[in-house]
């Protein structure tokens, strides 16, 4: 079955990832992959360790995201972190992974590393600042980088908390910025060798790049035009990574690259048809005049049915438009209706007028803009209704020919709602005649 493949890792024949929720394993040669996980959340970023004994991975089980270890052939996980709000970097060797996370942070933007023994579950932070990855070279060498986040999710950004590199070539804790002039949002670099990898999209297109440790050198490796790549990681001479939904090897030496052909063997649990419950969804309800009915408004979607039992009654197109503000009216025939806001695809709403005696409905082509609507009041003795918009405007509408009222328009506060008098002749609301100092109007 097609799968979306993520965060992949390898060691010697063995390939890691993360696809429906749980982590799989699969030959290096690709066929069919066997789950490893299958916790009550989401498992994700598993991470091998050194000697290939051990898996770390992300998970939810617990509700919040913390990092397990469990055997890489598969068995029970053991919970290492209980952050909350932590990501997974890697191993340091094999009783050490390096996490992030923002639980002791003055921000939920800003993180900080921990080194944390998966035997003992000591913890210790790693003397570098925020940082949002950190790697070590063959010797003393140190990187970080701050600010990273997936060039993938947003493309081509170029803002002032793009991802910078960091090394600290002595391990010594003096740190230098790289490849300062490279007009890109760096991403997941590592040291491979003699050199660093990462990934940039300064050329048009997320791919892997390397440049020595002083930020010299940059040299393109993979020559992904479709997909982003994302989420690479190295072992003993080849990288793998995902683009698009799909798995790459990368010879490090040949700089040749093949796409891993994988069988996920999913149920597909997730795609499966399934009973939302509408109570747990409710946004909305309006109940008819004479109290035989109610409007329920749920996912987005319109009902009526009897209040106390019998079977719902769908309004409207199933698909592809969404409902707000169901209200009864009747209208001069003495015919009950249901009015509603309809908004399509494209975020723009319309009224919507659904006859009940009749089983039609029509759209109601308003004088004015409409807008993004607040809130509307029908008028209890006139076929009217007063309505406020996004744009602190009240209006008095007629809704049989669409003719709108200004009532006012408000520069100084964000009207929310109106209210008719029982004679339908006054309409009460709130106002203001500056920013410091509001009331009711009539």
């Amino acid at each position: 079955m097609d799968a979306y493949l993520q965060s992949p890792d390898i060691f010697e024949n063995q390939v890691f990832f993360s696809t429906d929720d749980d982590i799989w394993k699969v030959d290096i040669e690709g066929g069919v992959s066997s789950r490893l996980t299958s916790g009550k959340g989401a498992s994700y970023r598993p991470r091998v360790s050194p000697k290939g004994n051990q898996l770390a991975y992300v998970g939810l089980n617990d509700g919040q995201s913390d990092v397990y270890v469990m055997p890489s052939i598969g068995g029970i996980p053991k919970r290492i972190t209980h952050y909350g709000d932590t990501s997974l970097v890697g191993w340091k060797d094999e009783n050490h992974i390096i996490v992030l996370t923002t639980d002791f942070s003055f921000h939920r933007s800003v993180s900080f590393a921990y080194l944390i023994n998966v035997s003992t579950l000591k913890s210790k932070q790693i003397n570098v600042g925020p940082t949002r990855y950190v790697d070590y070279g063959e010797s003393k060498e140190v990187l970080l980088c701050r600010n990273m986040g997936d060039p993938a999710r947003w493309k081509r950004y170029r803002g002032g908390t793009v991802g910078r590199i960091w090394v600290d070539s002595t391990g010594s804790g003096n740190f230098k910025e790289i490849l300062k002039d490279l007009p890109s949002d760096l991403a997941y670099p590592q040291f491979i060798g003699k050199r660093i990898y990462f990934i940039s999209d300064h050329e048009g297109y997320a791919n892997i790049y390397s440049c020595t440790s002083t930020g010299r050198g940059v040299k393109r490796h993979t020559h992904h035009e479709d997909y982003y790549v994302r989420n690479f990681s190295y072992h003993d001479g080849t990288i793998i990574y995902q683009a698009g939904a799909e798995l790459f090897l990368l010879d490090v030496a040949s700089e040749e690259c093949e796409q891993i052909d994988i069988q996920v063997p999913v149920n597909g649990t997730h795609a499966n048809p399934r009973f939302e419950s509408p109570y747990r969804n409710l946004q909305d309800f309006s109940l008819s005049p004479e109290g035989d009915e109610v409007a329920i408004l749920t996912r987005g979607k319109l009902f009526t049915m009897p209040p106390w039992s019998g079977a719902p009654m769908s309004l409207g197109k199933v698909d592809g438009l969404r409902y707000k503000r169901p209200d009864y009216i009747v209208n001069p025939n003495e015919q009950e209706e249901i009015i509603s806001v309809m908004m399509d695809d494209d975020t723009e709403e319309e009224i919507i007028i659904f006859n009940l005696d009749e089983g039609s409905s029509r759209k109601l082509k308003l004088s004015f803009e409409l807008g993004k609507t607040y809130d509307f009041e029908i008028n209890p003795k006139k076929y009217t209704m007063a309505l406020i918009n996004n744009r602190a405007e009240i209006w008095y509408v007629d809704l049989k020919t669409g003719k709108g009222t200004l009532i006012e328009k408000n520069p100084h506060i964000e009207m929310q709602t109106v209210n008719w008098s029982p004679c339908g002749t006054w309409l009460a609301y709130k106002g203001a005649e500056d920013k410091g100092k509001t009331g009711i109007k009539v």
